[in-house]
């Protein structure tokens, strides 16, 4: 019979490896006694000694290394020994029997941790023990991070290995590589007794840690640890001490909502308005910005200022409006703090905000504690202004219903002549004919003229206007966009179709040619016979009212003015208008409406004190600010000086002679200022000069205009009624 076939080494290491993970001696002599290799490793390169360090086997370990085993080979990816194995798993007996076959007791893996490290980061205290006592560095450190054994016990929380540690002689103070202290991981883990211990062994109590500076105080505060933030302001921490990026204990606490650390450290005498951050904000300010209230009531009764501002000029009870804090808005107010004051580079009050961002809540809290609704900011609007602009129909209504409603009174032969221009055809040659330069906005009446060959206008309706329309056919920014040739509704360069006031909002008309200076009916518009049929339903509608007035009917401005905007939308064309066009003459003659009134005084002819010659600047001369009525530095601007309503000299804004133009020519006998933060006129003697510098190159027409304007102010009377178009219009750049 032939002798048995000896077993390949493949075989052989497969037996060997199987038996160190099962603790198999006797396998694994017998194995080795028939050849196999103890140091060969298997696929994942690990060795057999390896294999039984990690499953414990001390038996096996001790006799791989009585048969030559390499007891400092390194393993898997890593590349760790044994004896580093060993002490991660903390088998005290396989350590000794390593080092006393010679493993090295300072060796590190490939990622660098020590045999320390590991033995600490698993909390096993004798293999600690053992290991400090073999020598091995204590203040080693891990290569990557820069940990050491002292730092990671305290990262763990185990008082036991460093009182071993430190006792060994370790570094209390000896930081990471992100400089990072033990003291301050101590604090990070919530560990009391190691916080009191590090203390007792003379760690820095306010060094402060990492790239932004931390101490270990600022830590306690930011986690809400009261235990550990007492003892450390015990052993004389600074709790005014701010970090790097300039944040006190205080704020950090205050942001973090820990009420008890806030109270704590207040009685321990932390600055209350102490300035934190880049914002210099205040810890009452970060609570109103928030909402904390228990925390604000908190800081002040420890007397915080309730007058104090941000940087920036905003308020404490602005910022509350504006994050709609309604509790602490309420609490502020009931604490006195000022509720009309201005804020900011706008000058804008907390109720201005209130209205800007849509709150009725807030805008209601103000207002019923006194908030004046009439308040102006530094451009002059009011929080309905900017209610209004910015689409808040809720905040308007309700802000409306706070005004009385005044009783319309009619439309006045002045105001009601000014739809004349629909007759007036002829024009020079390239010019549009005032019938194409006038128009009404469709959905406030406001009367304004183009100046331009685009036949589009824009503008933000204010005062007056039909809620249900704007709000149906606004664009987002609260723009109305119609034609003036045919005065309907229109988007860009496309019309609407016509409906009924009422009606859903229908899609645009599909394009056409391109618009030159004409509405033509192939593109979709009505040309103006369809604004003539709109004038002429106005015309009639206001006799009608003026009818029921006589008759003893009290009807409100909105109410008259929403029935004519109403009639006007839905006019079409028909046979009337061609004969009215023809005939150029109404079937109302304007002697069946109001006449003029007569005026109570007359006003100056002029007062040359009043005001002072106009700055004129070429183009790419301006400096704009921000409250300037142009951007564009292409054109030449005008800045006008004159007295306020309160008799100070005041230099406006930068306006274009467009603007102004279009300004004078709305403008009625009360001649306002542009600038609604005056309150004064715009003097006809300051318009003149402007439109003959030759800067403007203004035009003989355009000089025209300015004389008219002289005109009508000087010795004319104050009109009657409602006057359309008191405002100056924005209109769309073509």
């Amino acid at each position: 019979m032939p002798p048995k076939a000896k077993p390949s080494q493949a075989t052989l290491f497969k037996i060997l490896v199987q038996a160190c993970k099962d603790g198999d001696l006797a396998k694994a002599t017998q194995i080795v006694a028939d050849g196999a290799n103890v140091n060969k490793k298997n696929p994942d390169n690990v060795s057999p000694l390896f294999l039984a360090t990690e499953h414990k086997h001390q038996p096996i370990v001790a006799f791989l290394l009585s048969k030559g085993a390499n007891v400092d080979e390194k393993n898997g990816p890593t590349g760790i020994s044994a004896l580093y194995k060993a002490c991660y798993n903390g088998s005290l007996d396989i350590v000794t029997t390593l080092v006393d076959a010679g493993a090295n007791v300072n060796f590190k893996s490939l990622t660098g941790f020590t045999l320390l490290y590991v033995a600490v980061q698993n909390e096993h205290k004798q293999v600690v023990e053992y290991l400090l006592s073999k020598g091995v560095n204590v203040d080693e450190k891990n290569t990557e991070s820069g940990y050491t054994a002292l730092y990671l016990a305290c990262d763990s929380g185990s008082l036991d290995i460093a009182k071993i540690l430190v006792d060994a002689g370790a570094n209390v103070n000896l930081k990471t590589n992100e400089d990072y202290s033990p003291l301050f991981n101590s604090v990070r883990s919530k560990n009391l007794l190691l916080v009191e211990y590090l203390l007792s062994k003379g760690a820095v109590i306010d060094e402060k840690n990492g790239k932004i500076g931390l101490t270990p105080l600022y830590k306690a505060c930011y986690d809400g640890s009261l235990d550990i933030a007492t003892v450390l302001v015990d052993a004389g921490a600074d709790i005014n001490l701010k970090s790097t990026e300039g944040f006190a204990p205080l704020c950090v606490a205050v942001q973090n909502k820990h009420k008890h650390i806030v109270e704590y450290l207040l009685t321990k005498g932390a600055i209350v308005d102490v300035k934190c951050g880049d914002r210099k904000w205040s810890p009452l300010v970060k609570a109103c910005y928030d909402g904390l209230l228990d925390i604000a009531n908190v800081l002040v009764d420890a007397g915080a200022d309730l007058n104090q501002k941000t940087r920036e000029g905003y308020s404490l009870l602005y910022i509350a409006v504006q994050n709609k804090h309604k509790p602490i808005v309420e609490y502020l107010l009931s604490k006195g703090a000022p509720i009309n004051e201005k804020n900011g580079l706008n000058d804008d009050s907390a109720l201005h905000k209130a209205c800007f961002i849509g709150s009725l809540e807030m805008t209601k809290t103000l207002i019923e504690a006194g908030a004046d609704i009439n308040i102006l900011d530094k451009i002059g609007q009011k929080p309905i202004d900017l209610a209004i602009g910015q689409n808040h129909q809720a905040v308007v209504e309700y802000l409306e219903s706070l005004q009385p409603q005044p009783q319309w009174t009619g439309f006045t032969q002045s105001d009601i002549s000014k739809f004349d221009t629909i007759f007036e055809t002829e024009a020079p040659a390239g010019q549009a004919p005032p019938a194409a330069n006038y128009a009404c906005c469709p959905v406030c009446l406001k009367f304004v003229e183009r100046s331009d060959a685009c036949m589009y206008m824009s503008h933000k309706c204010t005062g007056y206007y039909h809620k249900e329309l704007r709000a149906k056919y606004s664009n987002p920014e609260g723009f109305i966009y119609w034609c003036t040739i045919c005065g309907r509704i229109c988007f860009g360069h496309r019309h609407y179709p016509q409906t009924a006031w009422n009606a859903p909002k229908p899609d645009l008309l599909p394009p056409g040619a391109p618009f030159d200076n004409d509405c033509k009916k192939n593109n979709g518009g009505g040309g103006l016979e369809e604004k003539l049929a709109r004038f002429r339903a106005l015309r009639n509608t206001a006799y009608d009212l003026q009818t029921a007035l006589d008759a003893g009917e009290m009807i409100t401005v909105n109410e008259a003015m929403n029935e004519l905007v109403q009639q006007c939308w839905q006019a079409v064309p028909g046979a009337v208008t061609k004969r009215i066009m023809t005939q150029k003459a109404w079937n109302r003659p304007t002697t069946n409406f109001l006449p003029n009134a007569t005026a109570a005084h007359e006003y100056p002819k002029n007062d040359p004190s009043a005001y002072e010659a106009p700055r004129i600047l070429s183009p790419g001369n301006a400096n704009f600010e921000e409250n300037a009525y142009t951007s564009d530095d292409s054109q030449p601007v005008i800045q006008f000086k004159h007295k306020k309503a309160d008799g100070s000299m005041h230099a406006h804004p930068f306006l274009n002679k467009e603007t102004l133009l279009m300004f004078i020519n709305s403008s009625g006998p009360d001649w306002p200022c542009f600038d609604p933060a005056c309150g004064g006129h715009l003097w006809p003697a300051e318009v003149i000069q402007a439109l003959e510098n030759p800067v403007l190159a203004a035009t003989a027409e355009e000089k025209a205009k300015g004389q008219a304007y002289k005109e009508r102010v000087h010795g004319s009377p104050q009109t009657a009624g409602r006057r359309c178009g008191r405002k100056t219009q924005r209109r769309r750049r073509h």
